[in-house]
């Protein structure tokens, strides 16, 4: 509407637009809390920008063979206080080292997709019992004459299993 010394002119009719969407920020000061040895919270700072529709992309990567093991989006934030800010990721192996990225993902209808530069926080899960121990064996004296003993031996769990690090063993008969 148009105002002059006259007074104030007629309304015009409304028009509605949306801006397109824009480059999300890349997460920041990505923090990691253990929630117990197979489940951690990664953490981030919400962006300081609105840039639309936005989603996190999780994905944390076994860095002993370098496969992706699991792939998290959060839910969509479609409005500036609705931006994730963590993520719980479980089904962990426990004192096992992985790498986590997280990435903003924006996009809204026919708009190209837009995605952040990626962060990354490298992470060992909290310790826990370990796994059974290997190749246990069991031998007994076979010569009479000597005493009466046992010969036990045995190796550590597997890799994957020792869930921290070993500080003894415990035989029982």
């Amino acid at each position: 509407m148009a105002e002059n010394k006259a007074g104030i002119g007629i309304y015009s009719h409304p028009n509605e637009f949306k801006t397109a969407i824009d480059d999300p920020e890349t997460p920041a000061y990505l923090s990691k809390n253990d929630i117990n040895s197979t489940s951690i919270r990664v953490s981030w700072v919400q962006s300081k920008r609105y840039t639309g529709p936005t989603v996190y992309k999780v994905m944390t990567t076994d860095l002993k063979t370098n496969k992706v093991v699991s792939i998290f989006y959060t839910q969509t934030g479609l409005w500036f206080d609705e931006l994730a800010t963590e993520a719980i990721i479980g089904n962990l192996d426990a004192y096992w080292n992985y790498s986590i990225d997280v990435k903003a993902v924006t996009s809204f209808c026919e708009q190209d997709t837009r995605y952040s530069n990626t962060s990354t926080i490298y992470i060992r899960t909290e310790e826990d019992v370990p796994g059974p121990v290997t190749n246990l064996t069991v031998r007994n004296e076979t010569d009479l004459k000597k005493p009466r003993q046992l010969f036990v031996s045995w190796e550590p769990p597997t890799e994957r299993d020792l869930n921290g690090i070993i500080v003894g063993y415990d035989i029982f008969c």
